[in-house]
């Protein structure tokens, strides 16, 4: 579509040409000589249409019979693109002079090849106003100005112009026939949508020349309503873009719109010499229109100097010009080519009506006969299946029973499975509070033989003072020693108890049921509470374990919010595993990656946030974890510690109270007989 809007569209430019005077001299001998020796017929075609070109404003006669003989050869080898632009060219040079039966005849033809192409039709509808109204019928001119708007309007809309580049004939031709009508405000309106279009395309090409009719068209409004210098302004663009681009039909039409203006300032020796400039250019291309425009200009302005026999002289080239254009034969043969067109168009709407009749009676014929073979098969189908409805009753009982029986039976072992889940959740929250009992133990063990031995001395010192205070002679300095003595080893007593309290409030916090409440905590001291607590739980089941702890937490880490019991059985599950992998390497007696050294087992457990993630690692050097089972790692259920000892329902649980429960993320990287390092992330709730 897009290359027929190219051909369409340069077609378009050349007839703009025939407006135009070449800046170059146009060698007619050349093109007759490259005809002679064309060996195709499409080498033909094109040096007869651009030979008219050439001839146009030399002999016109003779340039519209190059342009027949190119129609002819389009016509005869069935390129309707190049036939298109031969229709469209000669249709717009027989308007030019004064030949509007013609021209209709091939722009209606024209219309019809755009039509079967669904091309742009905007501006062969634009032409045909400009026929009409040159005719004087301004009704039917509308008519045909409005279709080329709404064309326009509705390809615009669609984008389908090449280069978003449609020329807006439509307004513009409605904004100059409401002018002539005397509707000005009308007449403003599209003058303008016709501006504003024109004005986002670059003025090159064949743009110029109509970007100056716009101009006019927008000065003789101005110029109504008595706003001469916006109308000044508009005449001058015109006349200025005119030149500039070398359009002799513009500079023409805009001398003579200054020649009304200077007749309306009272300015008549301008006027007379613009519209006498204007007469003289359009005679030369055989502009009619404007011929007859200026010389009736030139009559009214010498009339108003009383210069009679001018006015006279100039009223016969006024009247011979709209003869050339508008006489009473041409108007009767193109309203004889108006009733012959309405004709056609009226057949075609009655074949279409008579074609859309035709289809409704077969449409309502096969209709019928389907409601009828439908009603049979609908009765056939409905009785074959009272049959199978009867015997899939007695089946779908059967059926129904024994799925009843399914189904009691499914819901029996989903109870069962249910309460085996929750006794093996159960159980893994208990083994993990039975490896923390050990190190809780030990823990406590610290601060009671500090409660046990200033109890002791304290009650030494109490002994020391009930005999000091049964002497005669008080040693007051010695009394006040002593008080201060038992008053410091009690502190250091409730200082070491409420240690011991704290150590197990910590546990019953552990071994409760989460509410799932979260509040503000500090994961440093869970993460070194936890890590220590493991540490010694594992000493105390085998005292010959020993390994190197490393902590590097960040000392700005925020506090983060989350269920601390639920984060605490994570980090004691991620700590107990990687105590569990260096213990299992080290018993077997290894080295360390480094020949020479021999395998200190190390867990290191560190903090850090970045950006809004907080981000716990704990790292063992312990043997990794084998490729193939990586993906298995957070599985329920899934273990690699024997028969006995894991429940496979650790990481598991883990995974769901990070991911679920705080809306983080808990990954591992692993390498074979390297280590494993667990790496988990939760957000920070600002």
């Amino acid at each position: 579509m897009k290359k027929l809007n190219l051909v369409v569209y340069l077609c378009l430019f050349q007839i703009a040409l025939l407006a135009q005077y070449s800046t170059q001299a146009i060698h007619f001998d050349s093109l007759t000589r490259e005809l002679k020796q064309a060996k195709t017929d499409t080498a033909r075609r094109d040096l007869l249409f651009q030979r008219g070109l050439a001839n146009q404003f030399v002999d016109a006669k003779q340039s519209q019979a190059d342009f027949r003989a190119a129609m002819r050869v389009s016509r005869a080898i069935g390129d309707e693109d190049r036939l298109l632009g031969d229709l469209l060219t000669l249709g717009y040079s027989y308007a030019m002079t004064g030949e509007p039966v013609k021209s209709i005849h091939l722009l209606q033809e024209a219309l019809r090849y755009i039509e079967k192409k669904k091309e742009d039709a905007s501006m062969a509808l634009a032409f045909l106003a400009n026929n009409y109204e040159a005719q004087g019928d301004l009704q039917r001119a509308l008519h045909y100005a409005r279709q080329s708007y709404q064309e326009y309007e509705a390809r615009l809309k669609r984008k389908l112009f090449l280069d978003n580049r449609g020329y807006p004939a439509g307004p513009m031709r409605l904004g100059q026939l409401f002018e002539k009508l005397g509707q000005r405000d009308s007449a403003m309106y599209y003058a303008q949508v016709a501006q504003r279009r024109i004005q986002e395309i670059p003025l090159e090409g064949w743009f110029p020349y109509f970007y100056c009719q716009i101009c006019n068209l927008l000065g003789k409004l101005y110029l109504q309503s008595n706003q001469t210098q916006e109308a000044l302004q508009y005449f001058r663009t015109g006349l200025r873009e005119g030149i500039r681009a070398d359009f002799p039909s513009a500079i023409n039409e805009s001398k003579l719109s200054l020649a009304k203006y200077y007749a309306q300032v009272n300015r008549l020796d301008s006027a007379i010499h613009h519209a006498t400039e204007a007469y003289l250019g359009a005679s030369k291309i055989r502009g009619f229109e404007v011929m007859q425009a200026a010389a009736n200009s030139l009559r009214k302005t010498y009339e108003q100097q009383g210069n009679y026999a001018k006015a006279l002289y100039y009223n016969d080239l006024s009247v011979a010009a709209r003869d050339s254009v508008s006489g009473a034969e041409k108007v009767r043969e193109v309203q004889n080519l108006t009733f012959k067109e309405e004709q056609r168009q009226q057949k075609i709407l009655q074949e279409i009506e008579t074609k859309r009749i035709a289809y409704q009676n077969r449409v309502k014929m096969y209709s019928l006969l389907g409601v009828l073979l439908g009603a049979l098969l609908l009765a056939f189908i409905l009785y074959r299946n009272n049959q199978h409805k009867q015997r899939a009753n007695a089946l779908l009982q059967a059926q129904k029973e024994e799925i009843d029986s399914q189904k009691t039976q499914l819901q029996s072992s989903l109870e069962t499975l249910k309460s085996t889940q929750a006794q093996l959740i159960q159980s893994e929250k208990l083994a993990s509070l039975g490896e923390l009992t050990a190190g809780i133990a030990h823990e406590i063990q610290n601060p009671l033989n500090f409660v046990n031995n200033f109890s002791e001395l304290s009650a030494e010192l109490a002994q020391e003072l009930k005999e000091e205070v049964e002497k005669i002679e008080l040693d007051k300095a010695l009394i006040i020693d002593l008080a201060n003595d038992l008053a410091s080893n009690q502190e250091k007593i409730n200082h070491h108890g409420q240690r011991a309290s704290a150590i197990v409030k910590g546990m019953l916090e552990h071994s409760r049921t989460s509410t799932g409440v979260k509040e503000p905590t500090d994961l440093n001291a869970l993460a070194d509470e936890y890590l220590r607590l493991a540490y010694h739980g594992l000493r105390a089941k085998d005292s010959s374990f020993n390994a190197t702890l490393e902590t590097h937490f960040d000392p700005d880490l925020p506090l983060v919010s989350v269920v601390p019991p639920d984060i605490g059985r994570v980090l004691l599950n991620l700590i107990n595993n990687a105590f569990y992998t260096v213990q299992q390497r080290a018993s077997v007696g290894v080295t360390s990656s480094h020949a020479d050294t021999v395998y200190q087992p190390t867990v290191t457990i560190s903090t850090q946030k970045i950006d809004n993630q907080i981000l716990i690692k704990v790292k063992d050097n312990g043997n990794g974890i084998p490729e193939a089972i990586r993906d298995k790692i957070f599985q329920p259920f899934f273990t690699t510690k024997p028969t006995g000892q894991g429940t496979g329902l650790g990481l598991s649980l883990a995974y769901d109270i990070v991911t679920k429960g705080h809306g983080g993320t808990l990954k591992a990287q692993s390498t074979e007989n390297e280590g494993t390092e667990f790496i988990l992330s939760l957000p920070v709730l600002v």
